[in-house]
């Protein structure tokens, strides 16, 4: 018995994966009010991330290729580890008391977005891949897969 898979929309999946690009470049935007408290280096950070996050926004807009995907799925793994790490250890360069602080608002969002960019690239990524796999036997299925 095979199991149908339900497969993100591009139509759908894109602009989902566009907004949430930009919640990371806003939530970095906002940040880097704390940034300036902390370091020249953290706003520099925040910036090229802000950076980088807007360019994946427009990535996903513009084109629909694996590379776009992968390049969301590093971002989202990336923002959510550099998360992780920020609350276990803190930052280079500040206080001690700038570590833990799980709950912080600001903090959660970034966690949630990273998150579901991640879950999502890899829901894409992933079902692409299986469809790859798949023997094409008529012209009407290489229709309906691309």
């Amino acid at each position: 018995m095979s199991r149908a898979l339900v497969a993100p929309e591009p139509q759908v999946a894109r602009p989902v994966g566009a907004v949430l690009f930009l919640g990371l470049a806003l939530i970095h935007l906002m940040s880097m009010t704390n940034g300036f408290r902390i370091g020249a280096y953290a706003v520099f950070a925040l910036f090229l991330a802000f950076i980088l996050a807007v360019l994946g926004a427009f990535l996903l807009l513009l084109e629909d290729r694996n590379r776009v995907w992968w390049y969301a799925l590093v971002e989202g793994v990336l923002t959510l580890a550099g998360w992780v790490l920020s609350r276990v250890d803190g930052l280079p360069f500040t206080a001690p008391q700038a570590d833990g602080n799980w709950f912080q608002e600001i903090g959660l969002a970034l966690a949630f977005c990273g998150t579901a960019l991640s879950g999502l690239a890899i829901w894409v990524l992933w079902i692409r891949r299986l469809r790859a796999q798949e023997t094409v036997v008529s012209a009407r299925q290489r229709i309906l897969t691309r």
